[in-house]
């Protein structure tokens, strides 16, 4: 499954820089929490993904998410 990093200031999405965790709260249809600001999305990045985990601060590679999307 196809892994993309997320985060507040996406760059190479367009023109300028890209905020991939206010469009992931929108996709699912939530409002945004400006408390998270590191993401990990599952799926294709140019499609529906199938989770997106959301992490406050910057995690490590053992850090679990704290707050998981996913599709129904």
């Amino acid at each position: 499954m196809r892994q993309t990093f997320i985060t507040r200031k996406d760059d190479g999405l367009g023109v300028g820089l890209f905020d991939s965790i206010k469009w992931a709260f929108e996709h699912f249809g939530l409002k945004d929490d400006t408390e998270f600001n590191f993401g990990l999305q599952f799926g294709r990045h140019d499609s529906e993904p199938e989770k997106i985990y959301l992490w406050k601060s910057e995690p490590n590679f053992d850090t679990p998410p704290d707050l998981i999307l996913e599709t129904k």
